[in-house]
């Protein structure tokens, strides 16, 4: 048996079998409880809620009427603020399809031209239809590192 259990049935010996109320018979015979809550508590708890609500109101009232018109020391009014530095105005595009335009030209000059990419290990970059045919031709190099 485990522990638990050993403990509840010792407890249940010193205190001794819970008591029990007798079932009116109306409630065996209706099958549900048929009396209704007491309306004169709720009634008395509301009413003490409302009118602790309104206390609560009217002494927040009277605090605030009594901080806004309380004589004392006033606020330093500040000075002007120092001028702060502007930013400067972001560089925008003035004109986006005209450096669209630029950059595609950019674009198809170093595809269609020969130069340098890294001219101390000795790579180059050539004209795009130059080397598919150089593919066509020679096939795809093994083992050889492309350039980035």
């Amino acid at each position: 048996m485990p522990d638990w259990r050993r403990l509840f049935d010792r407890l249940q010996r010193l205190t001794g079998p819970a008591p029990t109320k007798e079932v009116p018979a109306e409630v065996v015979r209706k099958g549900y409880e048929p009396s209704d809550v007491n309306l004169r508590v709720v009634g008395i708890v509301t009413v003490v809620i409302v009118v602790l609500a309104l206390l609560m109101h009217a002494a927040l009232l009277v605090l605030l009427y009594g901080l806004a018109h309380q004589e004392g020391e006033q606020l330093p009014v500040p000075a002007e603020p120092p001028p702060t530095k502007r930013f400067p105005r972001p560089a925008l595009q003035v004109d986006p399809s005209e450096d669209l335009a630029r950059q595609h030209a950019e674009e198809e000059q170093r595809l269609g031209s020969y130069g340098w990419v890294d001219r101390s290990r000795g790579v180059v970059h050539i004209p795009v239809q130059r080397a598919m045919d150089l593919l066509l031709e020679r096939g795809r190099p093994r083992g050889v590192r492309h350039a980035p």
